[in-house]
């Protein structure tokens, strides 16, 4: 196209390489921090608890895939604080219907249970006041809200 407007804003020096998502691999207990924002985490399927960062800013986010089916413990995402809690919901890919609703006011503990499987997840989003949550489960009782 000519004529300046947005599509006229890139300019590549050299080669051009697209980024990739920052991901890591969790496979023991772990505490997240503001600088893990925005990477996808790879949580291993036996007794994994993910601790999110003690204190909420707007903007830190992350996605979490369960990377296998679930083994012989539940994994769980915490809120870490009090006081902050998730809103949102979770749907299950059997039906479509939401498997998790979580009331933004006393939730703050994520479950990938007995029937979660491999490609379960979830994604939170934080205005520093809450979590917001949104996910999949391929089973009804894959992802489950909960308290601490």
């Amino acid at each position: 196209m000519s004529g300046g407007g947005r599509y006229n804003q890139m300019v590549v020096h050299g080669a051009f390489q697209p980024r990739k998502l920052a991901f890591e691999s969790v496979t023991a207990d772990r505490t997240l921090t503001p600088t893990d924002s925005g990477k996808v985490i790879f949580m291993g399927p036996n007794g994994i608890d993910i601790t999110l960062p003690s204190t909420p800013e707007n903007g830190l986010n992350y996605k979490i895939i369960l990377a296998s089916d679930y083994a012989s413990a539940n994994c769980t995402v915490t809120i870490n604080g009090s006081g902050e809690f998730f809103a949102g919901s979770c749907a299950t890919g059997a039906d479509g219907t939401a498997a998790a609703i979580f009331n933004g006011s006393s939730h703050d503990v994520v479950t990938f249970g007995s029937a979660s499987l491999q490609g379960d997840f979830i994604e939170v989003i934080c205005n520093s006041s809450a979590w917001f949550i949104t996910g999949t489960s391929a089973a009804a009782a894959g992802i489950a809200a909960g308290t601490s």
